[in-house]
């Protein structure tokens, strides 16, 4: 989801297009907030310091049925992967 439009975009041309308005632009936190909303994920992958993005989904209204995890590295992400019942472990 680009913070230029607030909508999904998987157009690896309309990607790069995006990209500076993506660095120069303002954010759309609220239209991507409901874009990701309205895609209904099942787990949510803060990576980073900290629990900010984590605390924001959850006031914007992501419920119980969307799991929020905090990772501050890419050996964190490794192991999110690598646990049963997350979605690589099921083929996803």
């Amino acid at each position: 989801i680009l913070n230029a439009t607030g909508e999904a975009e998987t157009d690896p041309a309309a990607i790069k297009r995006h990209v500076t308005d993506t660095l120069a632009g303002p954010v759309r936190w609220r239209a991507c907030m409901d874009s990701l909303r309205r895609l209904a994920p099942d787990t949510l992958l803060e990576i980073g310091p900290g629990r900010v993005l984590a605390g924001l989904a959850r006031a914007n209204n992501f419920d119980d049925r969307t799991r929020v995890l905090s990772v501050n590295n890419l050996r964190g992400v490794d192991r999110v992967f690598e646990t049963p019942g997350t979605p690589s472990a099921q083929g996803g």
